[in-house]
């Protein structure tokens, strides 16, 4: 569902890996949706019903579907369901059943829906399942929707992972997550995501420090990308309004949309340590990071094994000290921490927030030791070239059990 031109989030990745895998020699075909994150509303442009690109080497179907403004679990089930009908229907009636497939989830009803078509079909095909999140985690962890209905998302991801001939996941963490779900230990396979940061201009990274602080001495602790219950954001309008108070040398700033954004805007009327800005563009995210003092990334309580937010690799590769509030023992936890690239404090506290950012910038060496860590780091992740390879191998494994069955049932 998320493919270019989304800067944030999941985008990127789909959008890369389609190009690599296209640039290999690969027939490639993308079924997306209209461009809606972060913002959860179609973007200005992209308001017709259906769309066909040609992106260099890639064919680019795009299906109009709803955008539930607010996110709200049964609106993103319409839209999902919308989006998984419309693909399921484009390769029945292109014949497109037999290729190679691989599904994203996020979106785990349209994935569910395109697995279970391709399970019908008589030619064997190799399908993958590429794991951004864990859906029936989420609505656990985040407590956003009651038992029953988590149990149903839970025998729903469960039903599409199974379905799914191989699962890829971003963090070997979640290789337990999907395999009590339902995928088998043989079949699924760590796919790190990637460093995709493009290069700071200076004169950008000038206007984003006049426009957010001027001539005012403060420093900057600038948070990205979605603002969604996952991301628990009233934690830093709080620290903006102690910020305030204690007249701290500091700005909050949020950046990018979400389910959130109009609650949290109603919120900070009146508090002068925080600003809430639309999403930049891709071009000018690099000189965005560059003009913050520090990276903030921010979590609600109780988030263990739901997601691994994909900012960070964002983070690390512009080599800025972090502040991660985060769960102990959490998935994100355990990358800051291995990264060396963070100052990790309890999420949900606006008093250790602002406690641990204003240390932390009043400490010019753990800056730069922490920026050095993130940068020396991020050179450690895969690429999309190694990330390719990796679908590659599982398509080569299929065909290869494929040739073993099908010889077998020859010889019978």
């Amino acid at each position: 569902m998320n493919f270019a031109p989304e800067s944030t989030g999941i985008g990127p990745y789909t959008s890369q890996m389609a190009v690599e895998l296209a640039e290999r020699g690969y027939d490639v075909t993308v079924l997306t949706g209209v461009p809606h994150y972060p913002q959860w509303k179609r973007w200005t442009g992209w308001q017709s019903v259906d769309g066909f690109e040609q992106i260099d080497n890639l064919k680019v179907v795009r299906f109009w579907h709803p955008v539930p403004r607010e996110g709200r679990l049964a609106a993103r089930v319409v839209m999902e369901t919308v989006f998984g009908v419309r693909s399921v229907l484009y390769l029945a009636r292109h014949r497109l059943r037999g290729g190679n497939t691989v599904v994203v989830s996020p979106a785990m009803i349209s994935s569910l829906l395109v697995l279970s078509f391709l399970k019908r079909g008589r030619n064997p095909s190799c399908s993958i399942a590429w794991i951004q999140d864990v859906y029936s985690n989420a609505a656990t962890e985040v407590r956003s929707s009651h038992g029953l209905v988590s149990k149903s998302v839970e025998t729903l991801e469960s039903r599409m992972l199974s379905a799914a001939k191989y699962v890829l996941v971003i963090d070997d963490r979640f290789k337990e997550v999907v395999q009590r779900l339902g995928a088998t230990h043989e079949r699924t396979r760590t796919m790190k995501n990637w460093g995709h940061l493009g290069i700071a201009e200076p004169n950008r990274i000038r206007h984003f420090r006049e426009v957010l602080v001027g001539s005012r001495a403060r420093r900057i602790v600038l948070h990205t990308g979605n603002m969604g219950k996952k991301q628990s954001l009233d934690v830093v309008v709080e620290a903006a309004r102690l910020a305030d108070l204690r007249s701290s040398p500091i700005q909050f700033v949020l950046t990018g949309d979400g389910s959130e954004r109009r609650r949290l805007a109603s919120m900070s009327e009146g508090i002068d340590r925080i600003t809430i800005m639309d999403p930049v563009d891709t071009a000018d995210y690099p000189s965005l990071l560059q003009a913050a003092d520090l990276l903030l990334l921010n979590e609600a309580s109780g988030m263990m094994e739901t997601a691994l937010p994909s900012k960070l690799t964002a983070y690390f590769s512009a080599g800025k000290p972090i502040i991660g509030a985060t769960e102990s023992g959490s998935i994100t936890h355990d990358t800051l921490t291995l990264s060396g690239a963070a100052k990790v404090v309890s999420p949900g506290s606006a008093l250790e927030l602002i406690e641990a950012s204003l240390s932390l910038l009043a400490d010019s060496v753990m800056q730069e030791s922490l920026g050095d860590a993130g940068i020396q780091f991020a050179k450690t992740l895969s690429g999309v070239v190694d990330a390719a390879n990796i679908i590659e191998k599982c398509v080569h494994d299929f065909d290869a059990l494929a040739s073993v069955s099908l010889s077998m049932e020859e010889n019978r």
